[in-house]
């Protein structure tokens, strides 16, 4: 091989790693930034929900959030439904519980394929011996460029 085509070889690959470094840094920036906005979307929603004069669940407050998504709504609606048919009692499905935590804390968020899962950790008896944390998963959906509340999934009691 002549030196000549070996330095061109050799630029040719320098470059297409280059390009691929870049493409590489662009695509964690991207995902990186998605996390932020997906976990900023869930903080919001339930600092919203939490400041909600009255009680959230029950007067269906997430019907006027623009965070969620109309799945969300819709099946919302239809565990307060089948709650009201099965008589009093029940927790509020936002919350996964029937009572506000002492603390709220607010977690980072993963992307995947479209989705994204925010962890949102409610303290009970926050700062004593008997302190207990509840991590809730809000799965986000991306819809026309927004991130958006598609679920919210309890822990396992």
């Amino acid at each position: 091989m002549s030196k000549k085509l070996s330095l061109t070889v050799l630029v040719s690959l320098l470059v297409i790693a280059l390009l691929a470094t870049g493409y590489l840094a662009l695509q964690t920036q991207a995902a990186e930034r998605d996390a932020a906005e997906a976990a900023s979307v869930s903080e919001t929603f339930y600092r919203w929900y939490l400041a909600y004069p009255g009680n959230p669940f029950a007067e269906q407050a997430y019907r006027e959030s623009p965070l969620v998504t109309a799945d969300f709504v819709a099946e919302m609606d239809a565990e307060i439904e089948a709650m009201r048919a099965a008589g009093p009692g029940g927790a509020d499905l936002v919350l996964c519980a029937q009572d506000i935590p002492g603390e709220m804390r607010y977690g980072t968020a993963t992307v995947e394929e479209g989705k994204a899962t925010a962890i949102v950790q409610e303290v009970w008896n926050p700062g004593t011996t008997y302190e207990q944390v509840h991590e809730v998963e809000v799965i986000l959906e991306q819809v026309e460029g927004e991130w958006l509340i598609d679920d919210i999934v309890c822990p396992l009691p």
